[in-house]
């Protein structure tokens, strides 16, 4: 498993910023209390950690193990499910950002496809690339 590049690194945070510029500061205060509800204790954790695998083996239609991007888009739908189900705000984002996050997702991977470890690996750079421009 790469690290993300530098330059789609900031591809990625942008996606984020734009999506988070889709929210209010409600929602955004909203998704943040349930982002730390589901990781604030190991058992919470570990819940949400099932939960994420789950939804990828549900999506991952031809069970290799690796999401294509017919399956990145499907996992993505469902996580967004999963944060609206809990009163969470999870806009849509574009064919053209979902393919462009997948490709990211996909380069890091160093394979084609991308794993459920690989998603969260990469997830956690964006998200802490994006804490540090915040």
């Amino acid at each position: 498993m790469a690290e993300i590049s530098a330059a789609d690194l900031a591809v990625a945070v942008e996606i984020v910023k734009k999506q988070q510029g889709a929210m209010t500061d409600e929602q955004r205060t909203k998704n943040q209390e349930i982002r730390a509800a589901g990781m604030g204790t190991e058992e919470a954790k570990a819940e949400t950690m099932g939960k994420m695998q789950a939804k990828f083996v549900e999506c991952d239609a031809d069970g290799d193990g690796r999401l294509n991007f017919d399956e990145y888009k499907a996992f993505l739908a469902g996580i967004a499910e999963g944060f609206k189900s809990q009163g969470g705000h999870m806009p849509e984002l574009s064919e053209d950002d979902k393919k462009t996050t997948y490709d990211i997702h996909n380069k890091a991977s160093g394979d084609e496809g991308v794993t459920p470890l690989e998603f969260m690996a990469n997830m956690a750079q964006i998200r802490e690339a994006a804490k540090a421009q915040a």
